[in-house]
């Protein structure tokens, strides 16, 4: 009679990680090492926001009120000006502040890869987003686009101005050198007065304008320089030990139920000799 083999115990899988425990740890301890490695790669930029908000320019009766007559238009409008934020004029004057400041020395182009400007779909605000080693410096470079923004602006416009007061200028310096060759009450000189005049209201209105321009900015919510950063790393150290302790229970288990698992599995008893029953002699 054959003895019969017996059946291989189930193996549990605490029982399995303990017995490759020194595996179960080093699968462990790789995927923390690898998730804080991931973390310091990925997250080892701070970022800081600033934020200003425009002046709808319906509100600002001069020359340049950019033909926002809508809701939507000024919505256009702040998507435009959130634009202008992120140009090259306004980010090389932002290096160079940055700079003024005791920041790092930058270009404007080097500036455009740590700086990224956006508009709410609502319109009006502006917002700034700069990235740094530190919270000092990405907060540094935000405020620096905000204050960069402004004074573009304002000399952009006043620019502006100044073509047209001197387009105006010399338009009105035609007529008057017209008029002096021209008979006084004729029809021609009567049709020069009247445009003279219409000029110099433009003139006035320019003028005017000029006197008053701003930065058409409404508020500034500036970057916080003081401000803590966030730390990646212990979340992610967590999240990285936690994927490693279920791959190294899934890699155990494998290996313990395996083909090769009858090899922890303890040795059987030797089978007793089977004879005659009685086992007495002749």
């Amino acid at each position: 009679m054959t003895a019969q083999t017996p059946a291989t115990p189930e193996i549990s899988l605490v029982e399995a990680v303990w017995r490759f425990r020194l595996m179960s740890l080093l699968i462990v301890l790789v995927a923390v090492v690898a998730s804080a490695g991931a973390t310091q790669m990925m997250f080892s930029s701070v970022q800081a926001t600033a934020r200003f908000a425009v002046t709808d320019p319906t509100n600002n009766n001069n020359v340049l009120r950019m033909g926002v007559v809508s809701g939507q238009g000024y919505a256009t409008y702040t998507a435009q000006r959130a634009a202008f934020a992120g140009s090259t004029p306004v980010l090389a004057r932002a290096a160079a502040i940055v700079k003024e400041k005791g920041g790092p020395a930058m270009s404007g182009e080097a500036l455009r890869g740590r700086v990224q400007t956006s508009s709410k779909p609502d319109g009006g605000v502006v917002i700034v987003t700069a990235t740094g080693g530190d919270m000092r410096e990405a907060a540094m470079a935000a405020n620096a686009v905000v204050q960069a923004y402004q004074e573009v602006t304002v000399s952009t416009n006043t620019e502006r101005l100044d073509k047209q007061l001197a387009n105006l200028q010399a338009a009105m310096k035609k007529i008057t050198d017209q008029m002096e060759l021209t008979t006084a009450g004729s029809r021609a000189y009567r049709l020069m007065t009247t445009n003279l005049a219409k000029l110099q209201s433009q003139e006035s209105g320019v003028l005017s304008a000029r006197a008053n321009a701003n930065d058409g900015v409404q508020f500034v919510d500036t970057a916080d320089p003081a401000a803590a950063s966030p730390n990646q790393l212990p979340r992610n150290a967590a999240i990285g030990a936690a994927i490693g302790v279920i791959l190294a229970c899934v890699v155990s288990f494998l290996r313990a139920a395996g083909p090769g698992r009858r090899r922890f599995a303890p040795p059987p008893a030797p089978a007793a000799p089977v004879g005659p029953p009685g086992g007495g002699g002749g």
